[in-house]
């Protein structure tokens, strides 16, 4: 179609970052100051958690407490919930990932199951998710993380203390915790061209790795 049509340089790799982090900042533009164009512009491809991730989420948390007061029906409910809205996303997803790849969420169980290290998933909220979305994007071949959240958010707050051990386990992949607080930040800019730089630092050392356990 159309949009398959529409030019895109491919000539250089570009580090592949992840952005994850508080629901509401990461998913407004003017709440973060356009992270995704801002690190576009800096010559980033980026993958930004969606939404849906919070719904299967919330999904996984009311049939867990439905399981715990024994509720049935509350039970049943939220599994077909669940189920419907995993499906109307797939049937969304479906015409373009033979383009982009794979784009509907997994089970959010995967999610929590990545993130158990760290956290453990009785700890309700945005803190495992994001936990678990960053070790996700590397699995997957990310060249780095930005966590976003809002200025003295507690989950997001516990994110950016664990990451340090979350990369330490993860090759030294690139993660960077930026708080938002509603007002223009000097420093953002900054701070943004010396994680693409690591981050493209640490594209080119995979990518040497690779090299040579093809050669050898």
């Amino acid at each position: 179609g159309q949009f398959e049509r529409i030019g895109v340089d491919r000539s250089q790799p570009k580090p592949w970052i992840g952005v994850v982090g508080e629901i509401f900042v990461r998913s407004h533009p003017f709440s973060n100051q356009n992270i995704v164009r801002q690190l576009e512009a800096l010559g980033a491809q980026v993958t930004l958690c969606g939404f849906a991730e919070w719904m299967y989420y919330t999904n996984f948390t009311r049939s867990r407490t439905a399981i715990r007061e024994r509720d049935i029906s509350g039970y049943l409910s939220n599994r077909l919930k669940n189920h419907i809205q995993h499906r109307i996303e797939k049937n969304y997803a479906r015409p373009f990932e033979r383009l982009l790849g794979s784009l509907a969420e997994e089970d959010v169980r995967e999610t929590l199951k990545a993130a158990e290290p760290y956290i453990h998933d009785s700890f309700e909220g945005e803190a495992i998710l994001s936990v678990g979305k960053t070790v996700e994007f590397a699995h997957a071949g990310a060249d780095g993380v930005i966590n976003v959240m809002p200025f003295t958010c507690m989950p997001s707050t516990i994110v950016s203390s664990l990451m340090k051990k979350v990369q330490k386990d993860l090759g030294a992949m690139p993660a960077l915790s930026i708080a938002y607080d509603g007002q223009e930040q000097a420093t953002t800019e900054t701070r943004l061209e010396a994680f693409m730089h690591q981050a493209r630092a640490f594209q080119q050392r995979k990518a040497r790795s690779r090299t040579f356990a093809i050669s050898h």
